[in-house]
């Protein structure tokens, strides 16, 4: 019998998966097991994806490549040799955010709580107490002044093994090593922005005092294993229905949770595409639940005039 995923994790896996490396790096070291090994220039591909989110979209003056990536769980070098060659011969990679622009200082800023406020202060020490027997890696007084925005993913990547780089970053390291403009469509404090909005003291404190905790390695496994599986079979349908959590009200997206999360990001990033200079070539990737659905990037690139191809 599988656990349901708890409510406090139910958009977790949209924006922690590219985020979860960085964060708990910024508070210690040695509680993550992030990947050091960089892709290989040419890919020596295993278990080839056979059917990935990968598609051209174009008009008589741009043409476009948009790869949907999962941030964990599928390493890069599973994409087929045809991605690799457009990512190649393209002038532009575009990926969601470039970590190796974070800024440590503002990112803090973002993350914990503000001198003379605290975790504990904010969810009551039962709760508090609770929380350190989830998450024994990290010391009490850091965890104390952690917001729950950063609590969230150090909590989903507890129960998770991170073997590989994610495919983002593997992607990011290609372009640069065959030097091609690196263009981030956002920066890394506007996604944490969403995060302390969606991740808040009360949503936590509801957590803590549930039965939900009990089940969180095999609920957060279970999720993790079925969001894989869906990237995996190719299949728009199931992946988009597992992470908008479709008739599952625990999982389902909010309307604003899903407004700040994927529509208005996808209405943001197609101003900036927009703009690009016509007749070079752009390779975009970003997470695949941005490319589907009435707000999703290929049915707005297709109301903008673009013809749409799967590849």
């Amino acid at each position: 019998m599988q656990a349901n995923l708890p409510r406090f994790f139910r958009t977790g896996f949209q924006l922690y998966l590219l985020f979860c490396l960085c964060l708990t790096g910024l508070f210690f070291s040695g509680c993550t097991s992030t990947p050091t090994s960089p892709p290989i220039d040419q890919p020596l591909v295993s278990q080839e994806l056979k059917k990935p989110f990968f598609y051209k979209a174009h008009t008589s003056a741009h043409t476009l490549y948009l790869l949907g990536t999962i941030h964990l769980g599928v390493p890069a070098d599973q994409l087929p040799p045809r991605v690799w060659q457009a990512l190649q011969n393209a002038d532009h990679l575009v990926v969601e955010v470039d970590l190796d622009t974070i800024d440590q200082k503002l990112i803090l800023a973002r993350l914990l709580w503000p001198e003379g406020q605290s975790l504990q202060q904010k969810i009551g020490q039962e709760s508090f107490d609770k929380l350190k027997t989830l998450l024994p890696q990290v010391p009490a007084m850091q965890l104390n002044r952690m917001r729950a925005s950063a609590i969230a993913p150090m909590l989903i990547q507890s129960q998770i093994q991170i073997q590989d780089l994610p495919m983002d970053q593997a992607l990011i390291a290609f372009g640069k090593r065959q030097h091609k403009n690196l263009i981030a469509l956002e920066r890394p404090e506007q996604q944490l922005e969403i995060l302390n909005e969606i991740y808040n003291t009360e949503t936590l404190r509801e957590f803590l005092q549930s039965d939900e905790t009990s089940s969180l390695h095999q609920s957060i496994g279970d999720e993790f294993n079925k969001l894989v599986t869906a990237y995996r079979s190719g299949d728009e349908s199931m992946l988009m229905q597992l992470m908008l959590g479709d008739n599952k009200p625990m999982l389902q997206l909010t309307d604003r949770e899903r407004e700040v999360m994927l529509d208005q990001r996808n209405l943001d990033w197609l101003q900036q595409i927009k703009g690009f200079t016509p007749k070079e070539t752009y390779f975009i990737a970003v997470g695949a639940g941005h490319l589907f659905e009435d707000y999703g990037l290929l049915h707005l690139l297709q109301k903008e005039g673009f013809e749409i191809q799967r590849l």
